[in-house]
């Protein structure tokens, strides 16, 4: 019986903790604001980026989008030969508009 108790408690305690690291992690910062509205509206979903990103060989592993005032792109790294490659794929009109290996915290 002492011992269900105990597993009891573990168990409302594991779930105490994952729901307010749940919790806090849903805030959406200021700047993700115009990340968002570029996922809503771009005619090139990220997952269809992903797409795009593996059609030339490889395999995807990272996904993101970026936007500024200028444009919105997704950024898609890939592993392809043995190596880690960074593509911007163009949230308007899916074109790759750059390609090259990952450099950075990317890398």
């Amino acid at each position: 019986m002492h011992r269900n108790v105990v597993t009891g408690l573990a168990i409302a305690t594991a779930f105490a903790i994952a729901f307010s690291s749940t919790a806090s992690a849903g805030r959406i910062e200021a700047g993700d604001h115009m990340e968002m509205a570029a996922v809503l509206k771009a005619p090139v979903a990220p997952v269809q980026a992903v797409r795009i990103a593996e059609s030339g060989g490889g395999t995807a592993f990272t996904c993101g989008m970026e936007a500024n005032p200028h444009g919105h792109w997704s950024e898609v790294s890939v592993l392809r030969g043995g190596s880690k490659r960074l593509l911007r794929i163009d949230a308007s009109t899916g074109k790759v508009l750059r390609s090259g290996p990952a450099r950075g915290e990317d890398a």
